[in-house]
């Protein structure tokens, strides 16, 4: 018993990370559900429902705006139901008490729900799964909502789903309550036939096979909405930037998903059907052309921000938004006037509900009969829209909103029609009134012309990838979350001097010699999204950016000549050094150093630079090899080549006729590597013979020393 409630245990501690509503597809979801395997009878509520038939699709007429229908694609009925905890019933488990109840509409194609209450003790969670057991939504927990007063469920594809509540260490009395409101019965499919992809393969094309949009397809959302009093709809919308980049979450729709009746006036009753609305975002395919579904996630209720009916706008804020680990991002937005690229804007949208696709445009323009729309006109590059779609944006060549989709006649087999977007920059203003107006929320202090992406699917820490000791330095977060908290660490050779508990500390490095050294960062959000919370790391190196300064300086040199060396500023401290028979001018520790040369020939001399760096605790040499070379040798030796002895003798005069003062004191052969294989002193000789017949024939350096200065001459 120990062994299985560690391991379930584990499993539901795996699941603590997802929060609010995640659906994931696998092949048996029952493993995931902690108690499950111990759960055998679960209570049955059946609900009586015929289905309704879809209502025939206008004809098409291009450019004919008055035959269109409105766009929003009804694919359900809503079922008032009154569905509280006595419907279910109760099973303890080893880890706790489990309340179940499985609900059964035997005519729908899917099935969703929102509550009318939605209260979890504390420990719950909530776990939805078909009765096939190959789709899951779980565990939601709930703290994670800011708003549960209209929390919804977005339709599984089944007629018979499972709710599950599982109570952790509670073997008494269940303390979670909810009540069930209505539920939604589908008539229509929302999922596509894989049977029948081929025929649209290149009409309704998975956003997967376009990599280089992904940013701005982690903005866009399906939107499930009840439509008047018994019908449910799927529209588009795009999470929109505002000018403090810090995520709020402000959601670009179509004016029609919410204007049920069309009468260009929203309603109480049409702008409060979005407390109950559901917003699947991530739900694509795992592969361009492939047949899984991608785990997405989901966010429930939002409220009217603006609204325009003359361009179709409506944005809508989040009630329970994302957080900060969800990896949704915020599209930017341009108010251009101009229309965008014809070959390089696109459009991203859920049509008929199906998972996300993209569609290319071939040439947008000003659209004739209403300026206040673009027209995407005479077939897409490849693919079209179609009722579902409506609300999704027309993204321009920069990735930035200009509009989202009001209508038209574009399908797969109308791709010769063309669709309207209402322009965002008519929509900016809107009326003039910040009811209507997309600046008064989106840009109330700057009115900016346009907004780059907000890219959260990527958060990381700002800063310099390698520091000194020298300076203090600031690392931020790349995205302030609204409400977020951080918490900052760094390693051992770091303090961090201010900003703990902020989106950017100061730090300063208290050692270092190029080693790497790690800052921490956890972002939370704690009572939003899916995952709540998100870990970024940064390594840095602590050191000098370049501690291998080059010397500068000649590579041969006279004797007895002033030469000059140099090297590059930026290093603490210089320390030179140079053979013991160079004479120093100036320049110690330094840039510029200046000797001079021996007043014998020597052979391949080493200047040696140490630099150190702003840390002190170590540094680099740099060798620079110099050859002194003497127009007059002191000394004669012969025979050489030589294959037995070979005899020095000092000469007494230079070639003027310079008396020389010059004695032997030692002799010593270096090979052509400088290693020294054979040396002899001697008594302040003026001829001295060395026997080198043990030495392979090859070339060797001579090195002869008075005990004041030393010649080197080369020997065979």
């Amino acid at each position: 018993m120990k062994r299985t409630l560690l391991s379930t245990i584990f499993i539901l501690f795996a699941f603590a990370a997802y929060t609010q509503v995640a659906t994931r597809y696998l092949s048996d979801v029952s493993a995931m559900v902690p108690g499950y395997a111990e759960v055998t009878t679960i209570n049955t509520r059946t609900i009586n429902y015929t289905a309704s038939v879809p209502d025939p699709e206008p004809t098409p007429v291009d450019e004919d705006t008055t035959t269109e229908g409105n766009g929003v694609f009804i694919y359900g009925d809503v079922i008032p139901a009154s569905i509280n905890m006595s419907d279910g019933n109760i099973t303890p488990t080893s880890i706790g008490n489990v309340w179940t109840l499985r609900i059964s509409i035997p005519n729908a194609k899917n099935i969703g729900f929102s509550f009318s209450q939605f209260s979890l003790s504390p420990n719950a969670e909530m776990y939805i799964f078909n009765e096939n057991r190959t789709i899951l939504k779980g565990g939601i927990k709930q703290e994670t909502f800011t708003d549960a007063s209209n929390v919804s469920i977005s339709p599984i594809t089944a007629n018979a789903i499972i709710i599950y509540i599982i109570e952790p260490n509670n073997f008494n009395t269940i303390q979670s309550n909810v009540t069930l409101a209505e539920v939604t019965a589908g008539f229509q499919d929302i999922e596509e036939d894989l049977s029948t992809m081929a025929r649209h393969a290149e009409c309704m094309i998975d956003v997967q096979c376009f990599p280089d949009k992904q940013f701005s397809a982690r903005a866009v959302a399906r939107i499930s909405v009840p439509v008047g009093r018994n019908r449910v709809g799927l529209c588009t919308g795009t999470l929109v930037n505002n000018e403090a980049n810090d995520g709020r979450a402000f959601l670009l729709t179509a004016f029609h998903c919410v204007d049920e009746n069309d009468n260009k006036v929203l309603e109480a009753d049409e702008i409060n059907a979005f407390l109950r609305a559901n917003f699947q975002f991530h739900l694509w395919k795992t592969e361009c052309g492939g047949n899984e579904i991608n785990p997405f996630i989901e966010y429930t209720g939002a409220t009217l921000r603006a609204s325009y009916p003359f361009t179709d706008m409506a944005l809508f804020e989040l009630n329970n938004p994302p957080g900060v680990g969800d990896s949704v991002n915020y599209a930017g937005w341009s108010r251009n006037e101009d229309a965008p690229s014809n070959t390089e804007s696109y459009v991203i949208h859920h049509p008929r509900g199906f998972d996300m696709r993209l569609t290319p445009t071939r040439r947008v323009r000003n659209f004739f009969w209403n300026g206040g729309y673009w027209q995407a006109s005479y077939q897409y590059a490849r693919g079209a829209v179609a009722p579902g779609s409506s609300g999704s944006a027309l993204f321009n060549e920069n990735g930035q909103v200009v509009g989202q989709l009001k209508g038209g006649w574009s399908g797969c087999f109308t791709q010769g029609f063309s669709d309207r977007y209402g322009k965002f920059d008519e929509s900016w203003t809107g009326f003039g009134t910040n009811e209507t107006r997309l600046s008064n929320w989106l840009s109330t202090t700057q009115n900016l012309n346009n907004s780059g992406t907000l890219v959260s699917s990527a958060l990381h820490v700002q800063g310099p990838e390698q520091i000194t000791c020298a300076n203090d330095v600031s690392y931020s977060v790349s995205i302030r979350f609204l409400d977020a908290s951080y918490e900052w660490s760094v390693s051992s050779n770091l303090q961090i001097i201010s900003g703990l508990g902020t989106p950017s500390i100061t730090v300063r490095a208290t050692n270092g010699n190029n080693n790497n050294e790690f800052i921490n960062v956890i972002v939370r959000t704690p009572t939003k999204g899916h995952r709540r919370f998100v870990t970024l790391n940064k390594t840095i190196i602590v050191g000098d950016q370049n501690l291998n300064f080059p010397i500068y300086g000649v590579n041969t040199a006279s004797c007895d000549e002033i030469v000059t060396f140099r090297t590059e500023p930026g290093a603490l401290e210089y320390y030179w050094s140079w053979p013991y028979d160079w004479t120093y001018i100036s320049g110690e520790g330094t840039t510029l150093l200046k000797l001079r040369t021996p007043q014998h020939n020597t052979y391949n001399d080493e200047i040696v630079l140490g630099t150190f760096g702003q840390c002190m605790s170590g540094g680099t040499l740099e060798v620079h090899a110099v050859e002194v070379r003497c127009s007059y040798y002191y000394y004669s030796m012969s025979p050489n080549p030589t294959s037995s002895t070979v005899t020095v003798s000092a000469k007494e005069t230079t070639t003027k006729g310079q008396k020389v003062d010059k004695a032997i004191t030692e002799l010593n052969v270096y090979d052509k590597f400088g290693n020294l294989k054979k040396r002899q002193k001697f008594n302040k000789m003026k001829k001295a013979t060395l026997d080198v017949s043990n030495l392979s024939s090859d070339i060797y350096i001579l090195e002869i020393a008075d005990g004041n200065s030393r010649e080197r001459q080369q020997l065979s």
